[in-house]
């Protein structure tokens, strides 16, 4: 008999102290919660998802607390997307009006029959106001893309690469070569966006120097040419546009992200 009162006695022990432990665990997830919520009051979201995260790592067990720390989360999630629909439209007021001004200095080409959007041009590097001459096309698309391209006339060359030199500055770049002969032999190599951007980075960053322009097919150099300094402005000034355009692009898609989720939560309310 006394063997069997230790044993409800230990047993008493036990569950007490089991208790005591789980009341422990919800009153310390509890204020771990109050935390958090004064966190999301001071809009400190941050610190609060944070808390957030911990709260469901230290409490696995813990379930109501746990979807509370949720519902939490989802007032975070919604805060943060109503802040960024205000960064947004702050800065598209700032974008838009410059973006606007920027274009006047461009030509609209509509699209033809092969293409799915028009594109702008500077008028200093229209295909109409360089015929038969080498140069260097930047435009941007409707769809807000960059297009460059090295036009060349003079024998045939098949050039794959364009180099260009500024003083001891030197940038490369490869694209795809397309050749036909229309009363004289002509080539235009095209290039991806990202040796497009590099290639006007350049003329950007060298602007105020001579800037020699190789043509090379494989290693060797096949023609050279030196932009005019109507051209190192209009390859410039492009870049600006497509990098503006990238920007209220990108904003556009932050908006778009964030009216979804608002949208959402709104909803689960």
């Amino acid at each position: 008999m006394r063997k069997i009162l230790n044993c409800l006695i230990v047993a008493t022990i036990v569950a007490l102290s089991c208790q005591c432990g789980k009341d422990a665990s919800r009153q310390q997830a509890d204020n771990m919660l109050s935390d958090i919520r004064t966190l999301i009051d001071q809009r400190r979201l941050n610190l609060a998802k944070i808390e957030i995260d911990s709260l469901h790592r230290l409490y696995p067990k813990l379930i109501e607390q746990r979807k509370e720390a949720q519902r939490l989360q989802d007032t975070i999630t919604l805060l943060e997307a109503e802040r960024t629909q205000v960064f947004v439209d702050s800065m598209l007021q700032i974008l838009h009006p410059q973006t606007d001004s920027l274009l006047k200095l461009f030509r609209y080409e509509p699209a033809t029959v092969y293409e799915s959007c028009g594109k702008f041009v500077h008028p200093a590097l229209t295909t109409l106001r360089n015929t038969d001459r080498c140069f260097l096309k930047a435009q941007v698309s409707e769809d807000r893309s960059l297009l460059v391209s090295s036009y060349y006339t003079g024998r045939r060359i098949n050039h794959t690469g364009i180099s260009l030199h500024a003083g001891d500055n030197t940038v490369q770049a490869q694209g795809h070569n397309h050749s036909f002969d229309a009363e004289q032999h002509h080539e235009i190599t095209s290039l991806d966006t990202d040796n497009g951007v590099m290639l006007l980075q350049f003329v950007s960053a060298n602007r105020q120097q001579r800037i020699r322009v190789d043509l090379q097919a494989g290693s060797d150099t096949k023609y050279k040419y030196y932009l005019q300094d109507s051209e190192k402005q209009a390859l410039e000034q492009t870049l600006e546009l497509y990098v503006r355009m990238q920007d209220i692009q990108k904003l556009e898609l932050m908006n778009r992200q964030a009216n979804e989720l608002i949208r959402l939560k709104t909803k689960q309310k």
